[in-house]
């Protein structure tokens, strides 16, 4: 029994596809666990007094920074976007596991029609 090349070209779609929500599946990850960097950073501010010093981490030295409102909505804005970040990631998500599932039911279609004539 042969495989048409329109199966053979599905089943290379769905293996690219496969990939290409894998690395979502990562990046989604990686976007969530930043949120709750920020959002632990903002509970460890909350707890601070308004006086407290505050410094920010500025690649591999901490910044000393001028009041500890500045930081909160530098936090406060950073979890916007990592937000906004999220919902794309899972909207686009959501988009290739249509498509996933849609091709994953014509190849099989595809392979029972075959199987049957």
């Amino acid at each position: 029994m042969a495989i048409s090349q329109k199966v053979q070209d599905q089943i290379v779609q769905y293996q690219q596809l496969e990939g290409q929500i894998e690395a979502l599946f990562m990046q989604k990850s990686q976007v969530s666990s930043q949120m709750a960097e920020v959002k632990a950073a903002m509970d460890a501010l909350e707890g601070a007094g308004d006086d407290a010093t505050v410094y920010e981490a500025a690649g591999n030295i901490l910044v000393k920074r001028e009041g500890k409102v500045e930081v909160k909505a530098d936090l406060e804005s950073k979890l916007e976007l990592l937000d906004v970040k999220l919902k794309a990631v899972e909207k686009q998500e959501e988009s290739l596991r249509t498509k996933y599932t849609a091709l994953q039911k014509e190849i099989s279609d595809a392979i029972s029609t075959m199987q049957a004539g």
